[in-house]
C-alpha cells in the first residue's frame, strides 16, 4: 500500500517501508506537489517560496524534478509526475495523501451539526502524529489547515457544551 505523509515530517510509505527522500530540495518540491497534488504547479515557485538561496535555484529544481520523476515512476499505482503547462502536475489518488484526507474531512464538517463536526474534526487532527516535527518542506497550507481545523474543533465543542446541559433536569442531589 502507497501512502505520502505531509503532516509532520515528509514520508512516502509502501507496504509500512519508507522510501527515502533525501535533499532539501527534494523535499520542498515534493511537498508542494502533494499539497497541491492533480494541479499543475511551477516547481521553482514552489521551492522560491520555501528556500533561501537563490544561486542556481533553477538548475536545482530541475534536477529535483528528475529524481522525484524516478522516485514517483518506481511507486506503485499510477501515480506519475507529469510536464504539463504551468508547471509540473502529480497525480495521485489524493486519498493517498494524509493531508488532502485532513482537508476531505475539514470540509465536510461545514456541512453538519456540531456533534458531527467535532468528530470529523477530531479525526482530521488524528492525522497529525503525535510527536509534531515540522519537516524543513513543511508548508503554509499545511500550517493553516492545521490552525482552520483546531479553531473550528473549538468553536464546535464550545457550541456543543452550550446545548448540553452537564447534568439530567430530573438530578437530585
Amino acid at each position: 500500500m502507497l501512502e505520502f505523509k505531509v503532516l509532520g515530517r515528509l514520508r512516502v510509505v509502501v507496504d509500512g517501508r519508507d522510501v527515502p527522500v533525501t535533499g532539501a530540495v527534494d523535499r520542498i518540491l515534493l511537498m508542494g506537489l502533494l499539497v497541491n497534488a492533480n494541479t499543475a504547479v511551477d516547481p521553482v515557485e514552489i521551492v522560491g517560496s520555501v528556500w533561501d538561496e537563490e544561486a542556481d535555484l533553477a538548475a536545482s529544481v530541475r534536477e529535483s524534478v528528475g529524481r522525484l520523476e524516478a522516485l514517483v515512476d518506481g511507486l506503485p499505482g499510477t501515480t506519475r509526475l507529469r510536464p504539463q503547462s504551468g508547471g509540473y502536475r502529480l497525480s495521485v489518488n489524493e486519498g493517498l495523501i494524509d493531508y488532502c484526507q485532513a482537508k476531505a474531512m475539514y470540509r465536510q464538517s461545514k456541512h453538519h451539526t456540531p456533534m458531527h463536526s467535532a468528530e470529523l474534526l477530531r479525526d482530521a487532527f488524528a492525522l497529525w502524529p503525535e510527536t509534531f516535527e515540522p519537516d524543513v518542506a513543511w508548508s503554509r497550507e499545511v500550517d493553516a489547515l492545521m490552525r482552520s481545523i483546531v479553531d473550528d474543533l473549538d468553536a464546535a465543542v464550545r457550541t456543543i457544551s452550550r446545548s448540553s446541559p452537564v447534568l439530567p433536569d430530573d438530578y437530585v442531589e
